[in-house]
Parts: structure tokens; sequence; C-alpha cells
């Protein structure tokens, strides 16, 4: 048995990937920034990099629902609407 049998960090055919992304990365040189003093961003701004994409998530997810339901309301009401005039 090889004793190099252990994974190696790229293995054939694989896409090696960032340690660490570019939002966390920023905002780790914004919390380092603020704590030795080159920045006075109130704390909130120093973590939106952290909030951003959660945010854009679930502003997608609300926008999908209220999508959903109009079109299921608008729905609902051609068919009432489609009924009324067979009748």
């Amino acid at each position: 048995m090889p004793l190099s049998s252990s994974p190696t960090i790229q293995q054939a055919g694989s896409v090696s990937r960032p340690l660490i992304g570019f939002m966390p990365a920023l905002c780790l040189i914004f919390v380092i920034a603020k704590l030795f003093g080159y920045i006075s961003w109130s704390w909130w701004l120093v973590f939106l990099p952290i909030y951003i994409f959660p945010v854009i998530f679930l502003a997608i997810v609300v926008l999908s629902a209220l999508v959903g339901a109009v079109l299921w309301l608008a729905l609902r009401v051609f068919k009432a609407f489609s009924r009324s005039e067979q009748a």
C-alpha cells in the first residue's frame, strides 16, 4: 500500500475551491480594521457583508410568495367568474 494514499487538496478532475469566500473575507478585513482603529464605522456596517446574501434570499422568497398568492387569488376569481357566467 502506498504511503501517499491520503486525499490531496485537489483531486484529479476536481475544481479547487477557495478556503474562504469573498464576503466572509471582506467581513474579516472590516472586523480587523475596526478593532485596530483604521475605520470608525458602526458594527452593523462592519458585519454587512455577512448579511447581504441572507437578506437577498429572504427578499426573493417573500417576493415569490407574494407573486404566488396574487396568481392563486387571480385564478380563484377567474374560476368563480367563469362559473357564474355559465350558470
